[in-house]
């Protein structure tokens, strides 16, 4: 705002979010920078799934991420994800109990963009053995992989899918 000579905070788009406009010293322009409410939003449903017989591939959980930036920002990665893992609310599985139940997690990207998981969808990373922390996995992303790149205007739905034990 070096060449600002007034600036003011308002709801400008009438979004219940503050907005910022700055006048420029010249007087030949207005700025509106409009509260996007961050740059990026990770929403998360967890559909249940119908019957899960073992052995099988269940998506538990369905990821859409949103890079909310502006046209021409560059894209934003996806480094690591967080799963609590629970019985019941507030009930964290331990380790023990979440391998016994689980064989593998998988995360994979929609490839298709049905928003529904199927097989042929691209895994992006297996997580083979769960060690929870407080119910929590730590799912660490590969660093400058495609698959969790999210450019702006494009969302990118993920699945977090889970082999259950034979």
């Amino acid at each position: 705002f070096s060449a600002a000579f007034g600036i003011a905070a308002g709801d400008v788009d009438r979004d219940g979010a503050i907005d910022l406009v700055a006048s420029r010293r010249d007087g030949r322009r207005i700025d509106w920078f409009a509260d996007r409410g961050g740059q990026f939003s990770l929403a998360a449903v967890d559909p249940p799934p119908p019957g899960a017989p073992n052995g099988t591939l269940v998506a538990m959980l369905r990821i859409l991420a949103t890079h909310l930036g502006r046209p021409g920002d560059g894209s934003l990665e996806l480094s690591l994800l967080g799963l609590k893992l629970e019985q019941a609310p507030g009930d964290p599985l331990t380790n023990a109990e979440a391998n016994a139940l689980i064989e593998s997690l998988r995360i994979y990207a929609d490839t298709n963009g049905s928003g529904v998981f199927e097989e042929s969808d691209e895994l992006v990373l297996p997580v083979p053995t769960l060690a929870l922390l407080g119910g929590v996995q730590a799912v660490p992303l590969e660093d400058n992989n495609p698959n969790v790149q999210v450019v702006v205007g494009t969302p990118r739905t993920y699945f977090v899918v889970a082999e259950l034990t034979a």
